[in-house]
């Protein structure tokens, strides 16, 4: 919502002082990343805490399943590997992991592990809880098309900055995919019909993100077009199950924090 003036002329005109632009922000949504394995015990607990938190917050997290090297022993009976080379990328550019399930929420320093990562899947709760009171520092708009004919989505994202942010600011666009069903261990079992959902399949664009400013000043649009096309279907990539992230962070020198996160089914 702008605010705006009314300008009232008469014989002389006289200066009139411009009300300051007012910019409401959006809701502030968490990035869940969780980093995972098929043969991790625990992971399916952090998953089930995941999908807790969204119940409980709806339309307020969006969730990625990074599959990365440990605990990435597959079942004779996999079908399919969800390590891709981009996700232990994105891993790396985070940070270093100590154990699974890890948790990057919004990719904030964790001062008790000291580093991006919430180990424990009990721990993860606090994080988010204190991440969604926050006002939201961008407003951050996807859009994706996606024609089924060539199997291609082309979208792009629009920025809109709430406050002045004096460093560089990156965005990343990546595309998942739920309802895939494969063997992971749960405990002490195997579960051979498993579903594993939100799976990273690929990163659109560079995994570390792209440079979307070096700064950025309040009010102003920033917008950025991307396209992918899908792979043929083969039991997996089937376009009704897949979903483009789009995530905006902070990422000069050290500084990794996710600003605001957006999701759009390929195929509502």
């Amino acid at each position: 919502m702008f605010s705006c003036v009314l300008f009232l002329f008469s014989c002389e005109e006289e200066p009139v002082e411009m009300l300051p632009t007012e910019i409401p922000p959006g809701d502030k949504k968490i990035l869940i990343e969780d980093f995972t394995g098929v043969s991790c015990p625990n992971c399916p607990e952090g998953a089930r805490l995941i999908e807790n938190l969204k119940a409980t917050f709806p339309d307020r997290i969006v969730s990625l399943a990074v599959y990365t090297d440990g605990f990435d022993d597959r079942e004779p009976e996999s079908l399919y590997d969800f390590k891709i080379e981009e996700g232990q990328m994105m891993q790396d550019y985070i940070g270093t992991l100590i154990g699974k399930p890890s948790a990057g929420i919004n990719r904030i320093f964790n001062p008790v592990d000291m580093n991006r990562f919430f180990l424990i899947p009990s721990t993860w709760t606090t994080p988010v809880q204190n991440g969604l009171n926050a006002n939201s520092e961008v407003n951050l708009t996807l859009v994706a098309n996606y024609d089924s004919d060539s199997r291609i989505v082309t979208g792009g994202i629009s920025v809109i900055p709430v406050v002045d942010i004096d460093i560089q600011v990156s965005y990343t666009i990546v595309i998942a995919e739920s309802h895939i069903i494969d063997p992971q261990i749960d405990g002490q079992e195997v579960i051979y019909d498993y579903e594993h959902n939100h799976v990273l399949r690929d990163v659109i664009t560079a995994p570390a993100g792209e440079v979307l400013s070096s700064s950025l000043t309040r009010g102003e649009i920033v917008n950025q077009p991307y396209s992918y096309q899908l792979p043929e279907e083969d039991g997996w990539w089937v376009a009704e199950n897949c979903e483009i992230i789009a995530f905006v962070h902070l990422s000069q020198g050290s500084e990794r924090r996710v600003l605001q996160v957006e999701k759009m089914d390929l195929i509502n």
